[in-house]
């Protein structure tokens, strides 16, 4: 219970101050590049914890006439002087000599417009009492995920210690909580003060009082400020302002008035003497070092920190609202009522995983011509009808209950007495926690310890979602309880065999969610690139074909758009690497390299590069290849340049060439027109062309194709398609 109410919390206040967090983060981010810059200023000349302000003073006397007063500035020193033809001006001087300096380029209107933005949202009283709100929260938020995270990992001084790898969004919303959370902590906390501060609700700064008697004040020994002992003590990274005494007669009463961070002091203009001093005490300094940590001044180290913390709060917004759909989407989905269902499965999820792999067994179940019912072991009900139970549980921290499972045990126990069923349990945990598993044993234990209740399959543990446990545990169960693993509808001729995943790019980082997928050929069957590789995810539906390509080391590459309802490339995008994949390779002969080929040309759109790059990789004769392809952008590319770089770079490939339609507006048979000499040239050295992506783009192509023929007075074609010369893989 209480681990749902802080996830709630922890969801719910993001959700109600996403607006404000997402402006303040973003405004923050920009406005950590002005500290910067300001701190740069500063120290353009010299290091100021190193000069004191004897030394600026005595370097002043000797450059000007007279000087009234000393500002420390955010980006300078700012010193008032009386120049000596007699002229008063306010001027930036060097720390060290006092030479004047250009005044430093006034700050960019971006950075003064997002300050406002930043502090008051642009509406002024209102908008700094939203901006305080929503510092709060963030501090709550905070404080919710620190106790999410220690619950996580059992206890405080084990945050920092090894955790269950899960989907890429929340484990490094974990991962980088570990190390970022001090820092917003800070920021939200400074933020919360700096408000307060703002509308007198916490002190704020102190006006000096002073007191002595002025007819008690030395005029001699004369010393020169450069002299006083109170001057060569403040450094002048300590110094706010220096006023100097307008008048030097005795009778006018006027001196020295000295303020630093921590200090006001009244100091004798003639002697050096400290005549009064007001200590501000902690109350300055609480408002001074607030301000300091939340907007970075005076360190550019601590606002590179705000700069990257900001951003890390903009991406777990991001990855917090990614985990909590992937929660959602995870929800159960029901065909069968609970009453009439032979199989009842009740899940323990806490990322979503354990759902995921609840819907393989209630899929397999459907399969089967069996009624099933999927729901959260919070949901359980006893019922005195015969029915098959299966729990399927993660653990979460120190043995605990996830979330939607803390109530079981405890429904359990009322009315055990008359519930008769068939049970089975499987736990999902990491052997990284030293409470493997430990929830899911203690619901086995508890179903054991009711007599009359039947263990049809004995309890089961997966290490880190393995595939190869959760099979392992999948056949037994299923021969266990007289199931087929496959489709009934499958042809008893089609065999799949097992191929393990041994590379995965994540799809979400690409921005057409396209992924790489190598797979490990198990059974070692000989098969070339442009060979297909047919899955059928859950053993439901229909195959689904893609173009391979072969790897370095005889692995299965396949490239795969991820498909919001593609039920294939969704299972295929899922796996981790070390899951097994059930899947066949079909030779297809129409689309292999020609042997020992002179020049190739290769032609492919968006995926339809897979085979090619197997293609490439097993040039080793060094035949001339030229790829031509296309994508929407220059970041749907990366995912293939750096192995196309390196392959050019070993004279595996001759040429590529890209076109990106978002950005050139011209897609792959434009490209092939802009290199039709090129193209042309190689027909004519007997080049063999071969084509792989969308059938949309074959068609223009073959038509691009005809009019350099056409134009190069070379055969159509029909001809070349008729020899062999012309391969396509289209869909």
């Amino acid at each position: 219970m209480i681990l749902s109410v802080w996830r709630f919390s922890h969801f719910f206040l993001a959700c109600i101050s996403s607006f404000f967090l997402l402006s303040a983060s973003i405004s923050g981010v920009i406005l950590s590049f002005s500290s910067i810059e300001k701190e740069k200023q500063l120290s353009k000349y010299a290091d100021l914890t190193q000069i004191r302000l004897s030394q600026l003073c005595d370097s002043l006397d000797n450059q000007y006439l007279e000087t009234l007063s000393i500002e420390m500035k955010d980006d300078g020193i700012e010193a008032y002087v009386i120049t000596n033809d007699g002229d008063s001006k306010r001027i930036y001087v060097h720390p060290m000599t006092a030479e004047e300096v250009s005044k430093p380029p006034q700050e960019a209107e971006l950075y003064k417009l997002t300050r406002i933005f930043h502090r008051s949202l642009f509406y002024k009283k209102t908008g700094r009492i939203l901006v305080g709100l929503s510092s709060l929260v963030l501090f709550l938020i905070a404080l919710s995920g620190l106790l999410l995270l220690i619950r996580r990992q059992g206890s405080f001084l084990a945050i920092f210690k090894k955790f269950s790898k899960d989907s890429f969004y929340a484990h490094w919303h974990v991962q980088l909580s570990r190390i970022f959370i001090l820092a917003i902590v800070i920021i939200a906390l400074t933020g919360v003060y700096l408000s307060m501060e703002r509308f007198e609700l916490a002190p704020g700064k102190q006006q000096a009082v002073h007191h002595f008697d002025p007819k008690n004040v030395n005029e001699s020994p004369v010393i020169r400020p450069s002299g006083f002992s109170c001057f060569e003590n403040t450094r002048l990274s300590d110094l706010e302002i220096l006023s100097f005494p307008f008048s030097p007669f005795p009778e006018d009463g006027d001196h020295f008035q000295l303020r630093t961070h921590s200090s006001d002091r009244i100091v004798n203009q003639f002697t050096g003497e400290v005549l009064s001093e007001f200590k501000f005490g902690i109350q300055k300094d609480v408002s001074e070092w607030s301000y300091m940590l939340h907007t970075g001044k005076g360190s550019i180290s601590w606002s590179i920190i705000l700069c990257v913390t900001s951003c890390s709060i903009l991406f777990f917004m991001f990855s917090g609202f990614q985990v909590s759909l992937k929660r959602l989407k995870h929800r159960k989905t029901n065909r069968f009522r609970r009453g009439k269902s032979e199989y009842i499965i009740l899940v323990g999820s806490e990322n979503g995983n354990t759902m995921r792999q609840a819907k393989v067994i209630y899929n397999l179940l459907i399969a089967n011509d069996k009624k099933v019912y999927l729901d959260h072991l919070n949901n359980y009900k006893p019922s005195k009808r015969n029915y098959k139970l299966l729990v399927m549980t993660s653990t979460y921290g120190q043995g605990e209950a996830p979330s939607g499972a803390n109530k079981f045990l405890k429904k359990l126990n009322k009315g055990s007495a008359d519930i008769r069923f068939e049970f089975s349990v499987l736990g999902f945990g990491s052997r990284n926690y030293p409470e493997f598993c430990k929830f899911a044993q203690d619901v086995n234990q508890r179903l054991l310890s009711f007599e009359h209740l039947v263990c049809n399959t004995p309890i089961h543990l997966v290490n880190q979602q393995s595939e190869e446990d959760f099979n392992k545990w999948k056949e037994q169960w299923t021969q266990n309880n007289g199931l087929k693993e496959l489709d009934h509808t499958e042809s008893k001729d089609i065999q799949y065999v097992d191929f393990e995943v041994t590379d995965l790019t994540e799809a979400n980082n690409h921005p057409r969610e396209t992924f790489m997928l190598s797979l490990k050929n198990i059974e070692k069957r000989s098969f070339e690139s442009g060979d297909l590789f047919a899955v059928r995810p859950l053993n439901i539906g229909e195959e689904r074909m893609y173009s391979i390509g072969k790897g370095p080391n005889g692995e299965v590459i396949l490239y795969i758009k991820k498909h919001p309802r593609g039920i294939c490339s969704q299972f295929l995008s899922e796996q981790i690497i070390g899951s097994l994949i059930k899947g066949r390779i079909i030779s297809n002969p129409k689309f292999h390299v020609p042997k020992r080929f002179k020049s190739l040309i290769l032609i492919s759109n968006g995926t339809g590069i897979a085979p090619f790059m197997g293609m490439i990789n097993e040039n080793n004769h060094k035949g001339d290849i030229h790829l031509f392809w296309g994508g929407a952008s220059k970041e749907d590319y990366s995912l293939y340049e750096n192995k196309l770089i390196q392959m050019q770079k070993d004279g595996k490939i001759t040429s590529v060439k890209t076109i990106f339609s978002e950005e050139e507006k011209s897609y792959v048979q434009d490209l092939i027109i802009k290199n039709k000499n090129l193209i042309g040239k190689e027909i004519q050295r007997g080049a063999s062309i071969m084509v792989c992506g969308s059938l949309v783009m074959e068609k223009a192509v073959y038509s691009s194709l005809e009019n350099i023929c056409a134009e190069s007075q070379l055969r159509d074609m029909t001809y070349y398609k008729s020899r062999g010369r012309f391969k396509t893989d289209c869909y």
